[in-house]
């Protein structure tokens, strides 16, 4: 927790900044400009910036940043904090609070990561690709399947791909209802049309999306 003193910039920390950062307790100076000191190059032009906005903005801080330790490693910070006025309505002392969401940052950077190599794979396969969610819209199509059946998925936003053919729908949701009962992966012979209409013999393999916890949130079909 903190109050920033707008006419003088003096910082205080209600908390050991100090060692929770790995300094010696008072050797973070109480004043912004130590402070600013202490964030990543790539954050700190944001910060300058939002110092100068909050000496006059009623508008509440948040932000997330990088801060750094004294043994050089950064970590991640919510700072979020609302304004004390004067009587003419001009903040004179912020009062904050500061969170540490370090490992939050890290496993969103870690998803991020694992989804954009699973991207990489889906969009590099020859194959046709879709994934579903649980009411049979597409979510993610990729360039083979466009390529072959023609649809991209702006087309298809909110929608269930046009592609059953009348005599193909029994068996389809029967597979369908197979693969999210017994949550094994399938295979079977059926038809497609194109977006063109042109009639396509395929086989295809299906199987289920789940959570960490095991719930069914789609499939995917290539």
């Amino acid at each position: 927790i903190y109050e920033w003193d707008v006419k003088t910039d003096s910082l205080e920390w209600f908390g050991d900044i100090d060692t929770f950062l790995g300094f010696e307790k008072g050797e973070i100076s109480s004043n912004i400009a130590a402070w600013l000191a202490l964030i990543h190059p790539e954050d700190v032009v944001m910060l300058e910036g939002a110092v100068e906005l909050h000496r006059t903005s009623t508008q509440p801080i948040n932000y997330e940043y990088r801060i750094r330790q004294k043994n050089g490693t950064w970590r991640y910070w919510k700072d979020n904090a609302l304004p004390l006025l004067d009587d003419d309505g001009i903040p004179f002392r912020w009062v904050g609070i500061c969170a540490d969401i370090t490992q939050r940052k890290e496993s969103e950077q870690a998803l991020l990561k694992n989804e954009q190599q699973t991207r990489a794979i889906l969009d590099a396969s020859p194959d046709p690709m879709v994934m579903y969610d649980k009411k049979g819209h597409p979510q993610f199509i990729n360039p083979a399947f466009t390529k072959v059946f023609e649809w991209t998925l702006e087309e298809l936003a909110h929608d269930v791909i046009p592609f059953v053919p009348e005599d193909q729908i029994a068996v389809t949701l029967s597979k369908i209802k197979e693969i999210y009962t017994q949550g094994r992966p399938l295979s079977f012979e059926t038809k497609r049309y194109t977006k063109e209409r042109q009639l396509l013999d395929i086989f295809l393999s299906a199987a289920v999306i789940k959570t960490k916890e095991g719930e069914a949130t789609g499939m995917v079909v290539n």
